[in-house]
């Protein structure tokens, strides 16, 4: 675990690393990243609270190109999940469980190697996901997935054509192994891709997540649908469906999402599934002014738990601002309203800065 301080350092170093680099004939270091960062303000009614809230995942990644082929990458992340704003002092959140100012994290090391024009060879910290959100607060994969949210694990792999097999050891145990395999099938047009995660362990049976994807792109529209099945050692088996549509007409522009999971009715018996909800249909429409300034509204309906009355509309009036290419400031506003517990409606605003290099 890093400090901010030692964040600062290292970054001064990874810097000057490749200022370095580019002066001599030696390894070349490209960096690139991601930054989404928002917060958001809810006035509940009845509880007469003005309730705040956090969201942050910033990733930084060191790629050390040694020839055309080498590639050694280093990764470091920082994320708060639903925090406390505090002062100076950080307050941990009762139920995530982390602070407002976090600390940096090593996000592993890994390396790869181009064999040959279609075969890869890796090593090192692995990083998948399946099922990953386009839109909404579930489009961060560092804590949700339709299938599989990010996993880790340290180990070994190779990517053949369209084919990857990796497998190693678990970041959650040191007595169980994770193994991937996938396989995509493109097209100009469709892409197809069945996928398996497993972990491993000598005292039961795998617990499995796997699944297929789809996507069918058509000019500026594009459609995508995600099939998983979740099966813990002793536990009923979980099913989940999400489909996602980016659509484009001019100025006008639509973004969709739905999922739903079909789970075991008995609670105790679940598998885990990665979106704390049954259900949620998610559409936004938008109208594009120009490059710098596009406006729509998000309308959501969510069913949060199997069997609960417990249903909510959201609406979000939201305005963009893109002042460059890879960076868009969101500021949003909108109520709630409670549909099965007739509760009064709450109001919440907020803002999103979303930034990629």
């Amino acid at each position: 675990m890093l400090t901010r301080t030692s964040l600062i350092v290292g970054s001064a170093l990874m810097l000057s690393l490749s200022a370095f680099a580019e002066e001599s004939t030696g390894p070349k270091v490209v960096f690139s990243g991601f930054l989404d960062a928002d917060v958001a303000a809810t006035y509940d009614k009845t509880a007469g609270q003005l309730i705040y809230q956090n969201n942050h995942e910033a990733d930084l990644v060191a790629n050390v190109n040694f020839s055309d082929k080498a590639v050694v990458s280093l990764g470091v992340t920082s994320y708060t999940l639903k925090s406390v704003p505090a002062g100076g002092t950080p307050v941990v959140d009762s139920v995530v469980g982390l602070t407002r100012w976090p600390s940096v994290y090593f996000d592993g090391v890994w390396a790869s190697y181009q064999l040959k024009d279609d075969v890869k060879l890796l090593a090192g910290d692995f990083t998948v996901a399946e099922g990953v959100f386009s839109f909404y607060t579930y489009k961060r994969p560092l804590f949700y997935g339709s299938v599989l949210k990010e996993t880790y694990f340290r180990g070994i792999g190779v990517d053949f054509k369209g084919a990857s097999l990796y497998a190693g050891a678990s970041d959650t145990s040191n007595v169980t192994s994770d193994v991937y395999a996938s396989y995509t099938l493109s097209t100009e047009k469709v892409e197809v891709k069945p996928f398996v995660f497993a972990a491993l362990d000598m005292d039961g049976a795998p617990d499995l997540k796997a699944g297929l994807t789809a996507k069918a792109t058509l000019g500026d529209h594009s459609v995508s649908a995600t099939y998983g099945f979740l099966k813990n050692d002793g536990l009923d088996a979980s099913h989940t469906i999400k489909v996602e549509a980016a659509l484009a007409f001019g100025n006008v522009s639509v973004a969709a999402s739905a999922f739903y999971a079909i789970t075991s009715d008995s609670a105790a018996l679940v598998t885990p599934v990665d979106v704390p909800e049954e259900s949620f249909y998610y559409v936004e429409p938008d109208y594009k002014f120009n490059d710098l300034l596009t406006a729509g509204s998000t309308f959501e309906f969510h069913t949060r738990a199997k069997g609960a009355k417990d249903s909510d509309l959201d609406i979000f009036p939201t305005l963009y601002v893109n002042p460059a290419s890879n960076f868009s400031v969101a500021v949003w506003a909108g109520p709630t309203f409670y549909v099965d517990t007739k509760a009064d409606a709450t109001i919440s605003l907020g803002s999103e800065v979303i930034g990629s290099f």
